[in-house]
């Protein structure tokens, strides 16, 4: 007499199990397939958008390049004139690319450590074709004609687009383009 009872599994079991492990590898198939295209417009924008920052750095030092001669040759002009390159600096800045506050909330020139014998210089390089932020300068240039022409005070990222709450940000939706 047998003691206990014998299970086997016939061929329509292993069929099934071989069924159920296809259909299960073809969902982790399709969920990675669908990762790698997330992934890949997430480095695409990443990309671009360093991309343009970087370039937009660039311009940044090209024009503090431009500004450094400009001063000098507004010192030189002056020969010891403190007035005259007051003046000189105030014509500077009046040539360089303005920057935005779309908020209005602060003077863009200020600055808690201007001291009272310098002048503020403050420029904007706008990034990317977007054109939602920009890399913000503020300079200060000393009255005084000997010694350093500038001291760079402030370099920031700043976005210049006005908040809105039904704006769309972005968010990328699996299955649709960019």
């Amino acid at each position: 007499m047998k003691d206990g009872v014998d299970y086997r599994i016939g061929p329509g079991m292993a069929s099934l199990l071989m069924v159920f492990f296809v259909l299960c590898m073809a969902a982790l198939a399709i969920l990675t397939l669908q990762s790698v295209q997330v992934e890949s417009v997430l480095n695409r924008r990443t990309a671009q958008a360093t991309g343009a920052f970087y370039e937009a750095a660039v311009q940044v030092e090209r024009q503090l390049a431009d500004i450094d001669a400009e001063l000098a040759r507004a010192r030189a002009a002056a020969a010891g004139d403190a007035d005259a390159y007051a003046a000189g600096v105030a014509a500077l800045q009046a040539t360089l690319p303005p920057t935005h506050d779309p908020y209005g909330s602060i003077p863009i020139g200020f600055s808690p450590g201007l001291a009272a014998d310098a002048l503020s210089l403050s420029f904007a390089v706008l990034i990317g074709e977007g054109k939602e932020s920009e890399i913000q300068v503020i300079l200060h240039v000393p009255k005084s004609l000997t010694g350093p022409r500038y001291a760079l005070v402030r370099r920031m990222l700043v976005n210049i687009a006005p908040w809105d709450a039904e704006q769309d940000i972005g968010v990328y939706v699996p299955g649709t383009s960019d």
